[in-house]
């Protein structure tokens, strides 16, 4: 069995500046029959083990610092293990949620992860939060055994657009500026793009819009 990801969708709340919203996650176990990491374990731990169910989980990455994407983080690796990785500049978010913890290893733009036969690096990708990084494969398989780049995007890049950036901490210059020089100049056009909420789309499919976005702003 080769390096593949397979997605768990989980449905929880996100607060942030005071309000809070219903929202569903997409989390991503990426592995074969032996070992696994997980991003962003979001909302319902149980659920995430029972996903992973005998493979070993050997990291934990945190896309961003988001309550609904960490607030499961600690609870998910004191049941199957794993080293939680996030970017230092969101560790803020993480003491809204983990006062007094802090996350067992710092993300840095281009750090590796391998998991099987497969590699993934993360670039960082500052503007929903200063902290946001992606994750990108260059060869994995999906579900169907599609083998092809691609990309773990978080909060950062959507199907139709960037992220939010109209809450604390954010920025829609920055997450522009991104999305421009580490996402489309930076990766193939048919790179799958897993987001962290809703479908998944392409950096072919979403590229041609970036001034569109710009236009709408944020």
């Amino acid at each position: 069995m080769s390096t593949s990801f397979e997605n768990l969708v989980t449905s929880g709340t996100f607060s942030l500046d005071g309000g809070t919203w219903e929202v569903d996650n997409n989390v991503w176990i990426i592995g074969d029959e032996h070992e696994v990491i997980l991003i962003d374990p979001a909302h319902d731990a149980d659920a995430v083990v029972e996903a992973v169910g005998a493979r070993a989980v050997t990291d934990i990455l945190l896309t961003h610092g988001h309550d609904d994407h960490i607030s499961q983080a600690l609870q998910v690796q004191k049941r199957v293990g794993g080293r939680i990785h996030l970017n230092p500049e969101d560790q803020m978010l993480w003491d809204a949620v983990h006062e007094g913890t802090v996350p067992d290893v710092d993300i840095t733009d281009g750090d590796l992860f391998t998991v099987g036969d497969a590699q993934l690096v993360a670039i960082h990708t500052p503007g929903h939060s200063p902290g946001s990084t992606c994750f990108y494969a260059s060869s994995l398989a999906g579900p169907d055994g599609t083998v092809q780049p691609v990309l773990f995007s978080g909060d950062t890049l959507f199907a139709g657009g960037p992220g939010a950036t109209g809450r604390s901490f954010s920025s829609f210059e920055t997450i522009i500026e991104s999305i421009r020089t580490r996402l489309f100049q930076e990766l193939p056009t048919e790179t799958l793009v897993n987001t962290g909420h809703g479908p998944s789309t392409s950096i072919g499919a979403e590229s041609p819009h970036l001034q569109e976005w710009i236009d709408r702003g944020e």
